[in-house]
């Protein structure tokens, strides 16, 4: 659609389709709208493609798919997490709350399960939204100059702080985070490297914080970043990831930056360009031993069947799960940036791997850059990064690093995200950790001290133990099975 008049760009009307009372968090009662924003993109912005796309016309406008979860009382609102979706999917969602994603489904046609999971972030009293922004997924966005969905999301951010007029009854936010998982967390680094987290009408940031899961420099292939060629929602094959003072560029506008890597992203996405180079003042980098795409979360007939995964042979995939430790450092950067219902702190230090060159192991290697990958100790496990409860107290083995092929030809070479998994055996089991029960104590103790040290909300422990102690549970159980009576 186009505007015949020249407009600034922006929101100019929020049509709220649905709103529903999803319960209550923290004492506060939440409610869901859904719907469509409606904008203009104007001719002046720096999208490579706008003006064939405009064809003489002064704007583009849209009509997009939003939603906002946010305390019924207003005056009880101060910070959102407004996701970049995921090939139109609330992954981050599906993350901080622990129910699965599933398909890309309209917001207006989605129906999460009855208590939105664990509560969070609501339980924090901090609200969610997102709006659709991809080619293909928003209707509205030219498939020659993608980079219209970064306007979008900037746009959102104003709106949601209260700029514009006709909002309907959506509340304002005075704290802002962008939060994005694996194809999303390059989009967001776009945002940010490409200079639209800059609000137009202040020269502020739109967004107060990014956060990043799998982000590790990368960025996709939309707007500049397609270097003059076809623009697609995923890196190109051969991009170099951007160091952080590539990615951190405008002091009066950037964002303070968290971004978790996975232990396999040092395999496929090339994580060490980004985790290797001097950091900078407003970024703090993580490292985890999950995977980029943990076990369970797809099932073994796609990753083996459809994507032929491994030569399509079956085999155990990483199962460890860093859920829990992405909501403690988020909470973290919430309170970091000011957030009125987070107490305000300090961000953990960087903890990162102790890097080394590559083995054997499949790795996707790129020309003229120097590639390393994470040091392993007798566990396999990698050296260094959170301290993960699994990763310290493991039942198996990280090996392979990550499922082969490992590659980023297109968006569908995904088997890197993987990584795989060699149980112990019941005697390496009894050795370590002597019975079940004395497994589960030490776990809880674990878990306790990371509390202390600001790894884990106590709110998680409970869920954490129970989680760890049900894959100990069948671990354990499945070995003394194997060992008789």
């Amino acid at each position: 659609m186009f505007a015949s008049a020249a407009e600034a760009s922006g929101v100019t009307r929020v049509e709220v389709l649905g709103r529903e009372d999803v319960g209550q968090y923290g004492g506060n009662a939440f409610r869901r709208y859904h719907g469509l924003v409606h904008g203009t993109v104007a001719a002046d912005e720096d999208v490579a493609g706008l003006p064939v796309a405009l064809a003489g016309r002064t704007a583009l406008t849209y009509a997009v798919p939003f939603e906002v979860i946010a305390p019924v009382d207003q005056a009880l609102t101060d910070a959102v997490i407004v996701e970049v979706e995921n090939r139109g999917r609330p992954t981050a969602l599906g993350l901080l709350t622990g129910f699965a994603a599933g398909a890309a489904v309209a917001p207006s046609d989605v129906r999460y399960p009855a208590g939105l999971g664990n509560g969070f972030p609501f339980r924090a009293g901090v609200a969610y939204a997102r709006v659709a922004w991809q080619a293909g997924v928003a209707a509205d966005v030219p498939a020659a100059a993608q980079g219209v969905g970064l306007v979008i999301l900037r746009d959102f951010g104003r709106m949601l702080a209260g700029e514009g007029a006709n909002r309907g009854p959506l509340p304002t936010f005075r704290r802002r985070v962008l939060m994005g998982i694996s194809q999303s967390a390059w989009m967001a680094n776009a945002l940010v490297q490409e200079g639209f987290n800059r609000d137009p009408a202040t020269d502020k940031a739109v967004y107060q914080g990014l956060f990043t899961r799998n982000g590790t420099g990368n960025v996709l292939a939309v707007n500049h970043a397609a270097a003059g060629g076809p623009q697609a929602p995923y890196p190109l094959p051969d991009a170099v990831p951007l160091t952080p003072a590539q990615l951190l560029t405008r002091p009066g506008s950037d964002p303070m930056v968290v971004d978790v890597a996975a232990y396999t992203d040092f395999y496929r996405l090339r994580a060490s360009v980004f985790a290797a180079a001097p950091g900078v003042p407003r970024l703090r980098r993580y490292a985890v031993a999950a995977a980029h795409a943990p076990a369970g979360g797809y099932p073994d007939a796609l990753i083996f069947g459809t994507l032929r995964c491994n030569g399509g042979v079956p085999a155990p995939l990483n199962p460890l799960n860093d859920a829990a430790y992405v909501r403690a450092l988020l909470t973290a950067l919430l309170g970091a940036i000011g957030t009125r219902e987070i107490a305000a702190g300090k961000l953990p230090a960087e903890h990162a791997f102790d890097l080394v060159t590559p083995g054997i192991a499949p790795i996707n290697l790129l020309s003229g850059q120097n590639i390393l990958v994470p040091r392993v100790d007798g566990d396999a496990m990698p050296v260094g990064g959170v301290p993960m409860a699994e990763a310290a107290l493991p039942l198996g083995r990280p090996v392979p690093p990550a499922i082969s092929p490992v590659g980023t030809r297109s968006i569908t070479d995904v088997c890197g995200n993987f990584g795989g998994w060699a149980p112990f055996s019941s005697a390496e089991l009894r050795e370590r950790y002597g019975l079940l029960d004395d497994y589960r104590k030490r776990v809880a103790s674990l878990l306790q001290a990371q509390v202390r040290r600001g790894w884990l909300l106590a709110d998680d422990v409970e869920a954490e133990a129970a989680r760890i102690g049900m894959a100990a549970d069948r671990a354990f159980g499945s070995y003394a099975r194997e060992a008789g009576p």
